[in-house]
């Protein structure tokens, strides 16, 4: 990227604090700093990698920049490093930033059965002792939340762990 002219209108926007050097200009909604460069016809560009180039040079081509303080605004030089895609996605699950995992089964929050009562449930509904409305009352829970966990719709992780 050309950088000429850019230093100037960069530093003025950063708010250097005793950690990090914090973006103060426009952001992305994941709080990444953002820089037009090259105008009107220019476009966009992430704050820290223009900091990553006027302190180190060009970043080749496939590479990015990560954070080692983990804070998106932050567009310190000693702050930055280089890496892969799978480098930085590394990053991100070592740092516990990644996607929680979707809870299921009684891990969901608002579960109101567990394992053993599913079991219960699908065992009473095969050896016909209850209908899927009787076995709703008894456990609390709608007729058509029994039927999804008679057809595997629901709890199928725990029909998975069945012997």
């Amino acid at each position: 990227m050309n950088l000429q002219g850019v230093e100037a209108r960069f530093w003025p926007r950063v708010q250097r604090t005793e950690t990090c050097w914090i973006w103060m200009g426009a952001r992305t909604p994941l709080n990444y700093g953002t820089i037009n460069i090259g105008g009107r016809a220019g476009r966009n560009h992430y704050a820290h990698r223009v900091s990553w180039e006027i302190a180190n040079g060009s970043i080749l081509e496939g590479l990015c920049v990560l954070h080692r303080c983990d804070n998106p605004p932050c567009v310190n030089p000693a702050h930055l490093f280089l890496g892969t895609k799978k480098d930085n996605t590394r990053d991100m699950i070592v740092k516990g930033r990644g996607r929680q995992p979707v809870l299921s089964g009684e891990k969901h929050p608002s579960a109101k059965l567990t394992g053993t009562m599913v079991q219960e449930i699908r065992s009473l509904h095969a050896a016909g002792h209850a209908s899927q409305a009787a076995l709703a009352f008894r456990f609390g829970v709608s007729q058509a939340h029994v039927s999804k966990i008679l057809c595997g719709a629901n709890w199928a992780e725990q029909l998975r762990r069945q012997p």
